[in-house]
This record gives structure tokens, C-alpha cells and sequence, in this order.
């Protein structure tokens, strides 16, 4: 069978997806989501032809892809690589001149941006004005190419919650890595699967059995689209980690710092054979928190108790990706080529660093946003990772990867000025974040 579109490098998409009449359609898995998005959204050209796409579907996709070819659809698309957007001549003027809606604007806090142009914005800012931009739009169909990236986690549940709405009206399409995200916000989706070189979209599923056959790997026609994961853990084998008595690992007593204009204050422990999830909107002191803990930063007031070595990945990469010295067993889980010289991509320096951190001898592994940069089946791998190691303390936004992994989560607030932790389980924390 021929594929609906082939790039120059190679890569070959082999269908797009089934469309519900409304409502939000998820796009999640492997590759392909953003070729079939730039398809429905009229900006790509298929390369088998429109009538050869047109002779092959039906239904309210046939009808969305006649109506493309008519010029009969107005479609709204928020791309992928929000960066490229500072170079369209509608960013490049005063943000004012886009005439956001103010509801949208309110609810992405988006205050104060008709001051501003493009070059003044930084990735977060930039995704929320091009989401706002996309939903402020009058258009027949919205189209959203990862969305959550760059965005804290209150932020993805306000973007979330704002194209649930609009889908009541019109029909949405979102692809993202963020399962989570992709629960809150989609009614249906598909699920992507193939490799490197080819991607096929599943039938359309229900929003719940979409995301669990993803994550299971295997879709209900039972073909397998991802490898096998490793089973939960039960309570028994979760008591055997901890063991009989829970001795604290990290003790932190008055920790304080100043960091870029704010201040943390920290009191809690972290316990042997424990995993922590540290949660909390951009600029509350995880990052800053986190460097204590590995060492990285002794310009603190307070104490640190413990003796234990760390292993640490930091949020910002360096340039320089190294292979040498890592076990073929990970590199194979989190899909790092063993030979050649491949393009070290935001992803593939992202899967390194993660290697070079778990893969490291050490009493607490240290992460900083492992999820950035990684697609839905690179972040599973990376939680399959995080469950072979018996102390971990990781900060990110995707709250599937780590919310399934952790024991406990540290909630960043703020309170009197200061930036605290309060310690709770990870579904506690999460309902207590997005309802403030």
C-alpha cells in the first residue's frame, strides 16, 4: 500500500486519523501526528495527490478533506515549533495587532502581552500568545500540535479546560506527548504507532481506552505499538522497598535561598528506597531546590543532613551529548542509536542525559524535567527507568509520567513571600495545584 505522503528523508505517513463530527480529537503515540496535522490543516500537500486522499476517506474526515480542497473550511492550527513563529509577519508586529480574545487572554494570563513583540517572549509566553492566537481565531476546525510544551502543569490544565470548551462548538484536534494533558483535554483520540521511518493512526477510541491501550501497548485489534512495560508495583513489594523501618535519607532543616528575585524556605526528609515527585508552577524554587540537594549549589542557609552520594541531571542541557559508558540495555529501553553518528536532536540529547544519570552508581538519583523534549513512548521508557532505581527525586510538569512512578510529591507554594514545600501523596498535590 502506497502512503499518503512521503518527506525526502524518508519518513512515510500510512493514514490519517478517524474524526468524530465534534468534540476534541487526540492524537497520541509514535510518529506521523504532525504530518496528519499539517495535512487537515491545509498547510501540507499530500504527496499521493488530493484525489487519491480524497478517493480513500469518508465520514467526517472525507467530508473535512473535500471541504479543504474546496476552499469551503477555514482551519485555525497552532504549530508545533512555536520558536519559528517570531519570523511570521503577524508576530513580528506589535502583539497588539492580533486581537486576542479577552476571556482566552484572562484565563492564560496573558496580561500586559499587546506591550510586547514576539522577541520580548520566551518559549513559555510565545506557546500561550500562538494558543490564544489559535483559539481566538473564527474557524471551522482548530488543529493544536503539542500544546503542553513549555508550560507548567497549571498552565496545560487552563489550556486543557479552554479547548475542552471550544470543542463543544466545533471540532478540535490536538496531538501531544503529555498523557495527562491529552485525559483533561480530548473526548476521543488515536493512537500513532510504527517507527523511525513510517506512522499509521490507529481507529478512534474513547479518551479513557485510547490512553490505556497506549500505555498497556497494545490496541484493542490487539496489535502491539509499543514494547511491554514492566508490571506496577503491589503493596507488598512496595513495603519490601521501604522496609521495615523508614529511615530518612535527606533531612532538610530550615533550608533557605534566594533565587531570581524569590526566596525558598524548606523543612521536610526524604526517606531511603523512596521516590518523590517535586510539583509546583514555573518559578516556585524546584530547580533551586533540587541543586541543593545534588550538591550543586552551597550558597544556602540552613542544614542538610545525610551522608549519600548523587547522580543529577540538570533542566538545561549541555550541548556536548556522550555515549561512552552507557549500557546497551538502556540505550535500547529509551531508543538511543548504537551506531552510527545521529543528529543530536533536543530529544535525543534529553534520552542521554537521562542515561548518563540512571545509569550512574549512586544512593539518590537527582532529574530536572526528564520529560522535555521527549515524545509519549520516549517519556514511558524513561518511567520505566525511574522504577528500577529505589531513591529518586525528580521535578516535571507531565504529572502521568512521574505520578505513576512516586511515592510522595513535594508541593511547591507559596506563602508569605516564600516559596515552601508541603508533602502529601501525588493525587493530593494535584488536586490541590489545579484548585487553587
Amino acid at each position: 500500500m502506497p502512503p499518503l505522503h512521503r518527506w525526502e528523508k524518508g519518513f512515510e505517513l500510512y493514514g490519517l486519523p478517524e474524526l468524530p463530527e465534534r468534540g476534541v480529537a487526540g492524537m497520541l503515540g509514535g510518529a506521523g501526528k504532525t504530518t496528519a496535522l499539517l495535512i487537515l490543516a491545509g498547510r501540507l500537500d499530500p504527496s499521493c495527490g488530493w484525489y487519491t486522499l480524497l478517493q480513500k476517506y469518508e465520514g467526517k474526515t472525507g467530508e473535512l478533506l473535500k471541504k479543504l480542497d474546496a476552499e469551503e473550511l477555514v482551519t485555525s492550527y497552532k504549530p508545533q515549533a512555536v520558536e519559528r513563529l517570531r519570523h511570521l509577519p503577524d508576530f513580528r508586529r506589535n502583539l497588539s495587532d492580533l486581537n486576542l480574545d479577552f476571556e482566552v487572554v484572562h484565563a492564560l494570563r496573558l496580561g500586559g502581552y499587546d506591550t510586547k513583540n514576539a522577541e520580548q517572549l520566551n518559549a513559555n509566553e510565545l506557546q500561550r500568545v500562538s494558543i490564544a492566537a489559535a483559539l481566538s481565531k473564527n474557524a471551522d476546525v482548530y488543529l493544536f500540535d503539542c500544546p503542553s510544551d513549555y508550560l507548567d502543569i497549571v498552565q496545560r490544565w487552563q489550556v486543557a479546560k479552554l479547548i475542552k470548551e471550544k470543542g463543544r462548538t466545533a471540532l478540535v484536534v490536538v496531538a501531544d506527548n503529555d498523557i495527562t494533558f491529552l485525559r483533561w483535554a480530548c473526548d476521543s483520540i488515536s493512537i500513532f504507532y510504527g517507527d523511525e521511518t513510517w506512522g499509521a493512526p490507529s481507529r478512534l477510541y474513547s479518551a479513557k481506552e485510547g490512553i490505556s491501550a497506549f500505555v498497556e501497548g497494545v490496541l484493542p485489534e490487539n496489535i502491539r505499538v509499543r514494547p511491554k512495560g514492566k508490571p506496577g508495583e503491589n503493596p507488598a513489594q512496595r513495603a519490601k522497598r521501604f522496609g521495615a523501618e523508614r529511615s530518612a535519607m535527606v533531612e532538610l532543616a530550615g533550608v533557605q535561598k534566594r533565587f531570581n528575585g524569590n526566596a525558598l524556605q524548606v523543612d521536610g526528609e526524604i526517606y531511603r528506597n523512596e521516590r518523590v515527585w517535586l510539583i509546583g508552577a514555573d518559578r516556585t524554587g524546584k530547580s533551586a531546590l533540587l541543586q541543593i540537594i545534588a550538591g550543586k549549589d552551597k550558597e544556602f542557609s540552613g542544614m542538610l543532613r545525610g551522608k549519600f552520594t548523587v547522580s543529577y541531571k540538570p533542566e538545561h542541557l549541555q550541548q556536548k551529548a556522550v555515549l561512552k559508558g552507557l549500557s546497551k540495555e538502556m540505550l535500547k529501553m529509551l531508543r538511543i542509536p548504537l551506531r552510527g553518528r545521529p543528529t543530536i536532536t533536543q530529544s535525543l540529547r534529553q534520552r542521554i542525559a537521562v542515561a548518563r544519570c540512571l545509569g550512574a552508581e549512586a544512593d539518590i538519583y537527582v532529574l530536572d524535567q526528564p520529560s522535555d523534549g521527549l515524545t509519549a513512548e520516549e517519556r514511558l521508557a524513561v518511567a520505566e527507568l525511574l522504577k528500577t532505581k529505589s531513591c529518586v527525586i525528580v521535578a516535571d510538569h507531565d504529572a502521568w509520567l512521574v505520578a505513576h512512578v512516586c511515592d510522595r510529591a513535594g508541593l511547591m507554594v507559596k506563602r508569605d513571600g516564600r516559596s515552601h514545600v508541603e508533602w502529601m501523596s501525588a493525587e493530593e498535590a494535584i488536586e490541590k495545584i489545579l484548585g487553587e
